[in-house]
């Protein structure tokens, strides 16, 4: 009886531990375009970004912290956001590369001579602002596919906007952009391609 008991319990312990690990192992995508099409979830890590610009105002902390919140966020393929690296399917590694801001914004690249009349009139009333960032996303583990390898241009040109103000206008429009750039935009091609 006391032998059996044991076995019983060596069993349940050996059920705990097995259950406990996370998520058994990691999957591997073979291109971006299966992550995409996917249901998912996707675990993934999102590595703190650095600050690379000239502008050191710019938090490289928030802009992590609403990637997270980005990719956390999704529904389709749906991701699960991890704090163990060692659990993720996934890894996002990127900086700020450029943060600008300017009084008179500079005219855009525009198509007719209507718009571009327009451009020009409004150009030195607006301000302006622009963040770039690059990024790869890459399978976990050391030697990990890169599956997306872009940058990511975010701009606000309103009329008002101080150098103070155009931070939080820039982080707001981040998550909108980055949509439409890493799942709507996406190529393979831009895998290793030049950057603009």
């Amino acid at each position: 009886m006391k032998r059996s008991n044991a076995l019983v319990s060596s069993v349940l312990a050996l059920a705990v531990c097995f259950s406990a690990q996370p998520g058994a192992e990691a999957k591997e995508a073979h291109s971006w375009k299966q992550v995409v099409k996917s249901d998912g979830p996707w675990n993934i890590y999102v590595e703190e970004l650095s600050n690379d610009s000239a502008d050191q105002e710019v938090s490289a902390g928030k802009v992590t912290g609403i990637i997270k919140e980005f990719f956390a966020g999704r529904r389709q393929p749906a991701f699960n956001v991890v704090e163990d690296k060692s659990q993720a399917d996934l890894v996002f590694e990127g900086k700020i590369i450029e943060y600008i801001y300017m009084k008179k914004a500079p005219i855009t690249n525009v198509y007719g001579a209507g718009a571009l009349a327009v451009d020009v009139a409004t150009s030195g009333m607006k301000k302006y602002a622009r963040m770039r960032i690059e990024y790869v996303i890459r399978n976990a583990g050391p030697g990990g596919k890169v599956l997306l390898d872009a940058v990511t241009q975010v701009t606000r040109k309103p009329f008002k906007m101080t150098r103070e103000e155009s931070y939080g206008r820039i982080y707001a429009r981040t998550p909108r952009i980055l949509a439409i750039d890493i799942f709507k935009r996406y190529n393979e091609q831009r895998v290793g391609a030049a950057r603009p």
